[in-house]
């Protein structure tokens, strides 16, 4: 780029295009995606309803988050600190002494030194809330945690299912009239086996575990997009 610049001359082998989450993109190239299962799909790359019959049973707590953004254009440290007012939430990460100030949320430590798997293998939410919201964006982390059995709590619906993702993957904020609502919900699938089960997966279709992509892009930009 420097050589065109001082010369003003293209070379014959200059191409120009952009690879990024958004779909507007030359080269579309997201943090992960969800696939539908096909009749001939490899049946082990499934997460069955076995696993999470029997995943659930360890599954006591409510909502998690490992978070050490503290300030961010979507300000989602604002609706975790109110979520942590209706509901669990255990924050573990370099935010949790600004996330638990004047709220219920859970800090994450354990007297046994609890790790990251077990704090995953013990609740039920993941809240995967974006640092800021653009088009397009998913953030790399509701992949990672709903390959763990772990459902996400997103901000918004329409980026969800924009993209193919299952409607009862995942829950959204912006399905509730209030973040206390929300939080009501979630104590409520914390203490319903059954209903909790008709999340993380599409009735009657068979989903594999979601893919996350390897290689981060260009991140969200932070402006805020209505689109």
């Amino acid at each position: 780029m420097a050589q065109i610049l001082r010369n003003r001359k293209v070379p014959p082998n200059f191409f120009n295009a952009t690879i990024t989450y958004r779909r507007d993109s030359r080269y579309f190239y997201p943090y992960g995606h969800f696939s539908p299962l096909l009749p001939n799909d490899d049946n082990s790359s499934i997460i069955t309803e076995e696993q999470v019959l029997v995943a659930v049973k360890k599954k006591n707590r409510g909502s998690l988050i490992f978070v050490s953004n503290c300030h961010t254009n979507s300000k989602r440290e604002n609706v975790i600190r109110e979520l942590g007012r209706f509901t669990e939430v255990t924050v573990r990460g370099g935010c949790e002494k600004q996330l638990l100030v004047n709220t219920k949320l859970s800090s994450s430590s354990c007297s046994s030194g609890c790790s990251d798997n077990e704090l995953i293998a013990t609740h039920r939410f993941y809240i995967a809330f974006e640092n800021s919201i653009c088009n397009d964006y998913i953030t790399e982390k509701f992949f990672m945690r709903a390959s763990q059995m772990l459902v996400p709590v997103v901000m918004r619906r329409r980026y969800y299912e924009r993209a193919g993702i299952p409607p009862s993957a995942f829950i959204a904020l912006d399905d509730f009239r209030t973040v206390r609502e929300l939080g009501q919900y979630l104590t409520h699938l914390r203490n319903n086996d059954t209903a909790y089960m008709k999340w993380g997966r599409e009735e009657g279709v068979g989903w594999p575990r979601a893919d996350r992509t390897e290689r981060r892009l260009v991140p969200c930009p932070g402006k805020m997009s209505e689109h």
